[in-house]
C-alpha cells in the first residue's frame, strides 16, 4: 500500500470511531432485585411496549439507544403475590468513556456522531434493586 494511501486510510478509521462505540455498548445487563425476593415484575419502554417479564433476582438486557442524543429510560413494575407493589424509573446515565474517553480518542466526532448515533454514549447502572417491605419509600433506588 502506498504510503499517501495508507495515512488516508488510517484517518478515515480514526474519524469514524469515538471511545464509548469501542470500549462500551448499547445493550446493557441489569440486575433486577427486590427485596424480599421473589416479586414478579414488567419492563416497560417510554412507549408502553412491554419488554420484559421476569421474578426477582433476574437479569435483562436493555438497550439504550432511542435515538440521537436520547436513551431509553424504561418503567418497571414489581408484583407480590399478583398485587401490584410498586413501580420505578430505570434512567439511563453518560457513559464516563462517553465522557472522558472521548478527550483521548474520539475528539469532536465522537461526542457529536459516532456515540450519539448509536447509543454507546447511554450506560444503566448494573443492578437494579428495590424494596419492596411494607412501609418501604416508593422512590426510585440510588
Amino acid at each position: 500500500m502506498h504510503r499517501p494511501t495508507a495515512l488516508l486510510t488510517l484517518a478515515v478509521a480514526l474519524a469514524f470511531t469515538s471511545c464509548a462505540s469501542i470500549v462500551s455498548d448499547d445493550i446493557y445487563p441489569v440486575k433486577i432485585s427486590s427485596s424480599p425476593s421473589g416479586a414478579e415484575f414488567k419492563v416497560f419502554d417510554e412507549d408502553g411496549e412491554l419488554r420484559h417479564t421476569g421474578t426477582t433476582p433476574a437479569t435483562v438486557m436493555l438497550d439504550t439507544d432511542d435515538g440521537y442524543f436520547d436513551s431509553v429510560d424504561y418503567r418497571i413494575q414489581f408484583f407480590r403475590n399478583g398485587v401490584p407493589a410498586g413501580e420505578r424509573i430505570l434512567e439511563a446515565e453518560l457513559d464516563n468513556w462517553y465522557l472522558w474517553g472521548n478527550i483521548l480518542f474520539g475528539g469532536l466526532i465522537g461526542w457529536l456522531i459516532v456515540d450519539p448515533l448509536t447509543g454507546a454514549m447511554w450506560e444503566y447502572q448494573e443492578e437494579f434493586a428495590v424494596d419492596l417491605a411494607p412501609g418501604a419509600a416508593p422512590s426510585n433506588p440510588e
